[in-house]
């Protein structure tokens, strides 16, 4: 199993749970509550926790190609919402 973090520092981190996964539920399978957030893209599963100002994104999956696709899509997407608060997602 290859993992992925990043953690952003953002003011109201559940509020971007919120919009991710909202944006994701009609295609994907989401579980949500107020800080934290699931959702299964298939081939990679993607986890989403706020606590004090800070989001921490995990993305977890079989295969490389797969990871690092969804690493760039859930930045991309990120970075998009946040209306210019977040431009940079580093994942370790």
């Amino acid at each position: 199993m290859l993992i992925s973090n990043a953690l952003v520092t953002v003011e109201n981190p559940n509020r971007y749970i919120n919009r991710l996964c909202k944006h994701w539920a009609h295609k994907f399978e989401v579980e949500q509550s107020e800080l934290a957030g699931t959702i299964d893209f298939g081939h990679t599963l993607c986890t989403l926790t706020a606590a004090d100002n800070e989001l921490k994104l995990h993305l977890k999956s079989n295969q490389p190609e797969e990871l690092d696709k969804m690493q760039q899509v859930v930045a991309n997407h990120l970075i998009g919402m946040s209306n210019q608060n977040i431009v940079n997602v580093t994942w370790e």
